[in-house]
């Protein structure tokens, strides 16, 4: 279900340069709040994007956290630091998409020691 949500809005990602923008399109950017002096306030996701590509990316992380070596690695990091639950699942749903982004856009094969 993924796959075809993904394909459907995103097609092959040529219209995106970045995957910040692919991200940005799915509303998964940070939306840091401050204003003047008051920068202790947290900050949220932008949800301008579009809420299907939202939820089923979310869904998605829910289960790479959970099969996913790399994903449940990053997913617990996350949690260590202090991120809480929902939060460190978005995490981990903004770099799936940004995953995705590199292998489609760049037509490269998924490798789980890519970043080491």
């Amino acid at each position: 279900m993924t796959a075809s949500m993904i394909m459907a809005f995103y097609g092959n990602f040529e219209q995106f340069e970045t995957a910040k923008q692919a991200v940005s399109f799915a509303g998964l950017n940070p939306n840091p709040r401050q204003s003047g002096t008051s920068v202790k306030r947290g900050s949220n996701i932008s949800k301008k994007g579009h809420a299907l590509i939202r939820k089923t990316l979310y869904m998605s992380a829910l289960s790479a956290k959970k099969y996913n070596p790399v994903y449940r690695e990053y997913y617990d990091r996350l949690l260590a630091s202090g991120k809480l639950k929902k939060v460190a699942l978005v995490a981990v749903a903004h770099k799936l998409l940004r995953h995705i982004f590199a292998i489609v856009k760049y037509d490269r094969e998924w490798n789980p020691q890519y970043a080491k």
